[in-house]
């Protein structure tokens, strides 16, 4: 059986908009490190994924939740 369309307001997200230059979507990636805190897209977070971590940061990531995962 077919699972209902989750609607994005039911997505964990995080409230902050991602942060790269001209986007300003839902954030899904939230990358920590002592100095500060950047907020990502699931694309933008894909994109920039690697170079957070050689660069210290500590990541949050929420992008398995921007589709519904498909049962079957």
């Amino acid at each position: 059986m077919a699972q209902a369309p989750v609607d994005i307001v039911d997505r964990p997200m995080f409230r902050e908009r991602c942060g790269a230059k001209r986007c300003g979507a839902h954030s899904y990636v939230k990358a920590e490190r002592a100095d500060t805190d950047l907020y990502f897209c699931a694309h933008h977070g894909t994109q920039f994924m690697d170079g957070l971590v050689m660069h210290g940061f500590t990541i949050t990531d929420l992008r398995d939740t921007v589709l519904p995962q498909v049962q079957g």
